[in-house]
């Protein structure tokens, strides 16, 4: 592979752990209400 092979490679899953970590905090965000309200009597 070339520099430029290997920079393109590296951009593109950056941006895919970027949008991973993203839908991470969304579904985090989404449940924590939930789980707080599960638990409150």
């Amino acid at each position: 592979m070339t520099n430029a092979q290997k920079k393109k490679v590296l951009s593109l899953c950056q941006q895919r752990y970027k949008r991973y970590l993203q839908q991470k905090k969304k579904a985090a965000q989404a449940a924590s209400p939930a789980q707080q309200q599960g638990f409150d009597f």
